[in-house]
């Protein structure tokens, strides 16, 4: 085959799939697929055979794509001749950027039924005699599966079958037809498989339906009112927007809005371009309609609020009213007749055994621990905080109780086992198996967080939900480093509350004094930008063009001992996965890459080589990795010659912590890997971690007001990232940007929530 480039430009038109050209060419999935221009009777439109190549990411299923199916395609076009026996055959070459299944008509059915391999034992005859008896009332026929009716041409058994894999088909298409209205195919999938055959019944019934899967409002509302012909003031559209209106409020991580941000969000939701209907008037029938039907509260404060996030608030403060006010149902024997003095001792008794001294704020910690169902430690980073959990726990098995540690992450569920030799486990991974925990401990048992910070509402009310009667808690961590990912907050409202048992610790202990960053975060603590000059913590002033340049040439003094932390992903001046590139092409540019055969043959990289740092994404206990572990690719294969867990290929190895891993080919998957470059990694993923030298990249996000326009970058952002360093801090880039996230203090404060402990109640 060879190839004369005439032409190039875009392509648009449907295509009669004929013959499947290679299928995962590559080995990333997609397909390559030929056929002919057609219009929607089959009719040829132009002497060209159109080739196609798609890539997995744009494929409704692994499947997609069959003969005698119709697909319209857009994409980048190149004309072409294909040379078969010396002879050339003009065709266009097209590059797809989008494409979906359309619905066919006419006597076209006949190819589709005769010779498609989803419709196996009909035959042409058949196919034909069908569309003799029915013409076009086929097509319904089909849809509505009467099999009856087809059983006059076909036998029961044909008629059923043929009946079934139809259905199948339309499932197709219905995906093809959302992804025509640019819906991921990947939520199309979801919408089929919740809904199974009734899927299009259930979009027609209530196309709003599909925000429920994921769907952005300005889709979805177009589709509705565009194919459905839903009206704009209809009651389906106005109770779809305050659905929506509470999703965008958890969205912004707000379980609660007041009247006037709840107004102004309808009117973004319910905007209109007709003059006779104003969106005001919208707004407040929208309001009007949820308050009747019972779609939001509004609280005491007057707050507006879903259901959902009202009870589980309340339920969370009655939980920990209950554990602060009411004393221990059943307590053990020796704790009920351990004295002050008893404590006291058993704290010494810690000491000499293990060579450690408390202060008087980690005393003062553990007595406090002791003396009540709830509490609450906070402190700095360093501060002393698992000193304090490993003698608590000491004493505490001196009074008949256990413990059951646990952290959002793995890879800090993983540090707290290994700092206190005592059982840990994810959240999830504790809710997952409460009832087998339960047994276990029994009755007397301190259920321990760390992290708490990061406590969004929904995890600590099913959590809430998990625990026995007579549970004591003690919740740990630091108000100063970053806030939930999700909706809510929960710890920041418990610091500082009269009714709330707790002990902050501050004296810092874990990093070197003579470098000055305890001094240098302690007052970004106080929202003030530092103006002390310390040895451990430098400032490169750059423009934003010149971060990577300059964060690659600090990286490359000190590789081994320096870890890059930024706030986003994907940012090209300033992101991980720009950053993770570079850093990979000027310290381990010739390193053997982890490679696959694909179909063809030919050996592919997976982006991974030999001595690159990575980063795990994923809890995976059973090879004993988890979320945010970092290590060194040792190995990498171009054939897997051993499987993990019997059907996942070993494409390499990695060390961690000093064991080493086996990667598998799951890690590296192209839509979902768990493992990715580690050179630079967000300051999520660094939390609860500690690297000698630390490189921040911080780019101009000021708006026109001056203000920081980035929702990720605010005080308690900047604060994490300095205290991941141990002995070295370097930030590099706007200044002036790291001052104003410093001087506006927490976002987590912008949230308007309406949990609240206060005479046991939301109020």
């Amino acid at each position: 085959m060879t190839n004369d480039s005439i032409t190039a430009k875009r392509w648009t038109g449907t295509v009669l799939v004929r013959s499947e050209r290679s299928r995962d060419p590559l080995g990333f999935g997609g397909v390559i697929f030929s056929g002919y221009h057609v219009n929607d009777k089959g009719e040829k439109q132009s002497k060209y055979r159109i080739a196609v190549r798609c890539e997995a990411r744009l494929l409704p299923g692994k499947d997609a794509v069959q003969p005698w199916e119709f697909w319209h395609v857009e994409g980048d076009s190149v004309e072409s001749f294909m040379e078969i026996n010396g002879v050339k055959i003009p065709e266009i070459r097209v590059k797809a950027s989008s494409l979906h299944m359309v619905r066919h008509s006419g006597a076209v059915i006949v190819d589709i039924l005769a010779h498609s391999c989803k419709f196996k034992g009909i035959g042409t005859t058949k196919a034909r005699e069908l569309w003799s008896r029915f013409g076009e009332k086929i097509y319904t026929i089909l849809d509505e599966s009467c099999v009856e009716t087809l059983a006059e041409v076909l036998t029961p058994t044909a008629a059923a079958a043929v009946a079934g894999a139809w259905q199948l088909y339309a499932e197709g298409r219905l995906v093809a037809f959302l992804q025509s209205h640019n819906f991921p195919a990947s939520m199309a999938r979801k919408v089929v498989e919740f809904y199974g055959k009734n899927a299009e019944k259930m979009l027609q019934d209530d196309a709003y339906r599909l925000l429920a899967f994921s769907g952005s409002w300005p889709k979805v509302d177009a589709l509705a009112q565009n194919v459905y012909g839903v009206a704009l003031d209809s009651k389906v559209r106005l109770m779809a927007a305050i659905e929506e209106a509470h999703y965008r409020i958890l969205n912004d991580k707000s379980t609660a809005a007041d009247l006037k941000t709840m107004k102004e969000m309808l009117r973004k939701i319910l905007k209109v371009a007709r003059k006779d209907e104003t969106i005001i008037e919208l707004a407040d029938k929208a309001l009007a309609l949820g308050e009747s039907n019972g779609a939001y509260l509004i609280t005491a404060q007057g707050l507006y609020q879903a259901v959902g996030p009202f009870i589980m608030e309340r339920t969370v403060v009655d939980r920990l009213v209950n554990l602060i006010d009411r004393p221990d149902p059943e307590p053990s024997v020796i704790l009920s007749s351990a004295t002050t003095s008893d404590i006291e001792r058993l704290i010494g008794q810690f000491e000499s055994k293990t060579g450690f001294t408390l202060n008087p704020e980690q005393r003062k910690a553990v007595c406090t621990c002791v003396a009540n169902r709830f509490t609450v430690i906070t402190g700095g980073a360093g501060t002393g905080k698992t000193t304090v959990l490993k003698c608590l726990y000491y004493v505490l098995k001196s009074l008949g109780y256990s413990a059951v540690q646990m952290a959002l992450a793995g890879k800090a569920a993983k540090r707290m086992r290994e700092a206190t030799g005592m059982e840990s486990h994810t959240i999830a991974g504790f809710l997952a198996k409460s009832s087998d925990i339960m047994q276990v401990h029994g009755a007397h048992t301190y259920f321990v967080i760390d992290e708490a910070s990061m406590l969004c509402l929904p995890t600590t009310y099913r959590i809430m939900k998990s625990l026995p009667d007579t549970a004591r808690m003690i919740m740990v961590g630091d108000p100063y480093q970053l806030a939930p990912i999700g909706p809510g907050l929960v710890f920041q409202k418990l610091i500082g509350s009269s009714k709330v048992p707790q002990v902050t610790l501050t004296e810092v202990k874990r990093q070197e004094d003579s470098t000055g960053i305890p001094a240098f975060a302690a007052k970004i603590r106080t929202q003030s930008w530092p103006s002390i000059c310390v040895p451990g913590v430098k400032f490169i002033e750059c423009a934003d063009s010149d971060i990577i340049s300059n964060v690659l040439g600090l990286y490359v003094q000190a590789p081994e001992r320096t870890q890059v932390i930024c706030a986003l992903n994907s940012n090209p001046m300033a992101g991980v996965d720009t950053i993770n590139a570079a850093c990979q092409a000027a310290t381990n540019k010739n390193g053997r890459p982890i490679r696959i055969r694909a179909a063809n043959g030919i050996l592919c990289g997976l982006g991974i080589r030999e001595n690159d740092r990575i980063i795990f994404t994923r809890n995976d206990w059973e090879r004993g990795v988890m979320n945010g572990d970092i290590g060194t690719v040792i190995a990498a294969f171009d054939e897997p010659d051993e499987y993990f867990a019997g059907d996942d290929p070993i494409v390499g190895k990695a060390l961690v912590d000093g064991v080493v891993h086996p990667i598998l080919l799951s890690d590296l998957d192209y839509d979902d890997p768990s493992l990715s470059l580690g050179y630079a990694i967000t300051c999520h993923k660094a939390q609860g971690s500690q690297f000698p030298r630390v490189i921040v990249p911080i780019k101009s996000s000021l708006d026109h007001e001056g203000n920081v326009s980035s929702r990720i970058l605010d005080m308690t952002w900047l604060y994490t990232a300095v205290t991941r360093a141990e002995h070295e801090v370097i930030l590099v880039g706007c200044k002036q940007t790291a001052r104003k996230a410093v001087e506006m203090g927490s976002r987590c404060h912008e949230r308007i929530v309406g949990f609240e402990i206060s005479e046991g109640r939301n109020s």
